[in-house]
């Protein structure tokens, strides 16, 4: 066990190192180039930075245990170095501690803000639907009118029509109807577009709410999971800097 003691530490230090300058690395090329004008890359840079916290964690995790086995177990004293990486780990932790707390209202607001800027655009999208609901059916009403006078004003075209099957069942009984009334076309066909204005108003107030509980829930989840996980790792960061500064 003691003959094993030694290259426990050893190896404990240099993975602890390895992984604090592996994390401080990818942190690096994470912020490089900025641009923190971009909401949209700043809660993605907030979630990428909080995905990548346990490694550092761990890193100054081992780098404690590696010096703790060292002095503790060994019965040895620590140089220069590896003290001085020491109290480096135990300030980076402070940091990082700092850096996920803050991390924490940041990223809640700009989730919020860009709820909010969804939000806004899916209501400006359907109220754009809505507005442009009653020209389409209109043009469908002018279309079907044209229709309907274009076979009654034309036997031989009526007859061709019903003969192809492009017309049968209920729409020959509705023709028959409208050559014997044709008084009673402008009511079928104002019924029809009443019908089809409120089909579509429901499925634009319908894509509306999906819409919107779709943003919501996404929203909710991106900021439960990357706020919870920060403020975890921000206590965890100032519980260790706490506890290797207290027993150095």
């Amino acid at each position: 066990m003691k003959a094993a003691s030694p290259l426990a530490s050893r190896t404990l230090l240099i993975a602890g190192l390895v992984l604090i300058l592996s994390a401080l690395v990818d942190y690096f090329v994470l912020l490089v180039p900025p641009d923190f004008s971009n909401r949209a890359q700043q809660v993605n840079l907030a979630s990428q930075f909080v995905d990548r916290g346990i490694v550092p964690l761990v890193g100054i995790t081992f780098l404690m245990l590696g010096g703790w086995i060292q002095t503790e177990v060994e019965g040895g004293r620590q140089g220069v170095i590896l003290n001085a990486a020491r109290l480096a780990s135990m300030g980076l932790a402070g940091l990082l501690s700092l850096l996920f707390l803050l991390i924490v209202p940041l990223h809640f607001n700009n989730v919020r803000v860009q709820k909010s800027t969804a939000l806004e655009g899916i209501n400006e999208q359907a109220t754009r639907a809505q507005g442009e609901l009653s020209q389409a059916v209109d043009n469908q009403l002018q279309q079907e009118r044209s229709r309907i006078q274009t076979l009654l004003q034309n036997e031989e075209l009526l007859q061709e029509a019903i003969a192809s099957g492009q017309l049968e069942g209920e729409q020959v009984n509705l023709l028959q109807k409208f050559q014997s009334k044709p008084d009673s076309v402008e009511a079928y066909l104002q019924e029809e577009a009443q019908k089809e204005t409120e089909r579509l108003s429901t499925e634009i107030s319908t894509r509306k709410e999906q819409a919107t509980d779709e943003a919501n829930r996404g929203a909710w989840k991106a900021s439960s999971r990357t706020v919870l996980s920060s403020l975890l790792l921000a206590i965890a960061y100032a519980l260790l800097s706490w506890t290797g500064l207290k027993s150095s």
